[in-house]
């Protein structure tokens, strides 16, 4: 995994405005992510003429591309388990098992085994009964190795810019988001290269144009649309008319978009 996605890991997990859980409980649900039905052709198409992703249904939960995000989360908040050791400090505190993953889970009427996949899946045993079933598919999931876990640097810095673009939604970075963010750096340990080009990036965020003109499919785009949501769920009016606006650039129909906000 690179550095740069390990920042992103870290920023998916935590947030950016601090306001609920996030990134555990979206990274738990990566087996519930993979599936093997294809993509379905619908009308529109990007700038660079690329077809719309499904709209609706359990498509989804299927897309390998959202799974590698909740992989980088998963991989963030295991970090953060693990206990600090010379020279390897904590990845920094580890989020609730709730926010975006508990509520794929209820969507799905699997959220009361949360708990249990968490502890025995992260801790290293089968969950039992109903759990036990996610628990080991998760862990089958991921002894198989899961989809790009390594996004790149390339598509690791579009998505950091994403959320660092949604932060800025109402003009200006608070100095909480800053802090969360630099905070990311020393929790993903970023080498020093990797620093300086986030840093950079929050002294000069991207308009929304050049996003989405970095965005060239629809994989792409669910990722973009969906780190930026976790940047500021639950933020202001402001926030919301960002995303709506960033949605609609995407090409994401309303079902579509409705579909992913659900996931958080």
């Amino acid at each position: 995994m690179s550095n740069l996605s390990k920042v992103l890991g870290v920023m998916l997990a935590n947030g950016l405005a601090g306001r609920t859980g996030r990134g555990p409980a979206f990274a738990a649900a990566m087996p519930l992510l993979l599936g093997k039905k294809g993509r379905k052709k619908m009308k529109g198409h990007y700038g660079h003429g690329i077809p719309h992703a499904p709209a609706a249904g359990s498509g989804l939960l299927q897309k390998a591309g959202l799974a590698s995000l909740a992989y980088l989360a998963y991989r963030a908040y295991q970090d953060s388990r693990t206990p600090a050791t010379p020279g390897h400090p904590p990845a920094g505190p580890a989020p609730t098992a709730g926010g975006p993953l508990g509520g794929i889970l209820d969507r799905l009427g699997l959220g009361g085994a949360l708990g249990g996949v968490l502890g025995g899946v992260l801790g290293g045993a089968g969950a039992g009964g109903v759990a036990g079933g996610l628990g080991d598919r998760l862990t089958t999931v991921l002894r198989g190795g899961p989809p790009e876990p390594d996004l790149g640097d390339a598509k690791a810095l579009l998505l950091i810019r994403a959320m660092i673009a949604a932060a800025n939604a109402d003009g200006h970075i608070s100095p909480d988001e800053q802090r969360r963010i630099l905070d990311s750096l020393d929790a993903a340990q970023a080498e020093p290269e990797d620093r300086r080009i986030v840093e950079a990036e929050l002294l000069r965020p991207r308009p929304l144009d050049e996003i989405v003109r970095d965005v060239r499919d629809p994989e792409t785009a669910e990722q973009v649309y969906l780190a930026s949501e976790l940047a500021v769920r639950g933020g202001s009016e402001v926030d919301r008319q960002y995303l709506a606006y960033l949605a609609s650039r995407l090409g994401l129909t309303d079902a579509r978009r409705r579909e992913l906000d659900s996931m958080v």
